[in-house]
């Protein structure tokens, strides 16, 4: 059966010489394989870097219930990247938030609201001509929404320590494990309570940026199992300097 989808391109795998196997999270089906005979080869029709990771594209698919890999009829960009690949900070902050997505998004089934919040970070970020340093913060914690481990909106004077394990803000002590700082917790509730990341006036330095962002993949690992370590972190930490 033919149909049109939207899609975001999370992996492009090499399949031969001439082929690729491309998984994309589609609007219609959740996360979907797609074999690409001959991509690599032909002159004609359809291009390896159209699907390179995090695309957005507007997809006619044939899709077979019970199959795993799928073909695509046609694709084409849903719009086109201004600075996402361009820009040194936005094109690393956008293959860790990859690598965020592969190994946290799995279902094979639609869930309209994740992939809007995935498609218009995308646009966002690529729209964003500043205060962009904290975007992937914003992005994880929000991501965890549709995970289904969101942070417990209890923040108080009197809860100020994020318990990573639970979910929660509360009391803490000094040599506990999984508890974030108070300052980490604190821009956690911040950024946690404002959906727009355009609202937020602006982000904590850099220290305290690294460290929340430690916390988050502790977070994801306690959450997630098999999570596993991020080979883009590091990247990510070393260009976002400022």
């Amino acid at each position: 059966m033919i149909h049109s989808t939207r899609g975001i391109v999370f992996q492009q795998i090499k399949y031969s010489e001439t082929s690729l196997i491309v998984k994309i999270y589609t609007e219609s089906h959740g996360l979907q394989g797609f074999i690409l005979k001959g991509i690599r080869k032909t002159k004609k029709g359809m291009k390896p870097a159209l699907f390179q990771n995090m695309s957005a594209l507007n997809l006619q698919v044939y899709h077979k219930p019970n199959t795993s890999l799928h073909h695509i009829r046609e694709a084409s960009p849903c719009f086109y990247p201004a600075t996402l690949y361009s820009e040194i900070s936005k094109s690393s902050m956008l293959v860790f938030i990859n690598e965020i997505l592969v190994k946290s998004i799995r279902e094979e089934e639609a869930n309209l609201e994740l992939f809007a919040f995935i498609y218009d970070s995308i646009e966002k970020l690529d729209g964003m001509a500043s205060r962009f340093s904290g975007f992937h913060l914003h992005f994880m914690i929000h991501l965890a929404k549709y995970l289904g481990f969101f942070p417990l909106g209890n923040y108080s004077e009197t809860n100020p320590h994020f318990d990573l394990a639970g979910g929660m803000f509360r009391k803490a002590k000094p040599d506990e494990a999984h508890i974030l700082p108070e300052q980490e917790s604190l821009w956690l509730n911040r950024l946690a309570m404002e959906p727009d990341i355009l609202a937020i006036p602006g982000f904590p330095d850099k220290n305290t940026r690294n460290n929340l962002l430690d916390g988050l993949m502790a977070f994801y690992s306690i959450h997630i199992p098999a999570f596993g370590e991020m080979k883009s972190l590091k990247v990510l930490k070393a260009i976002l300097q400022t």
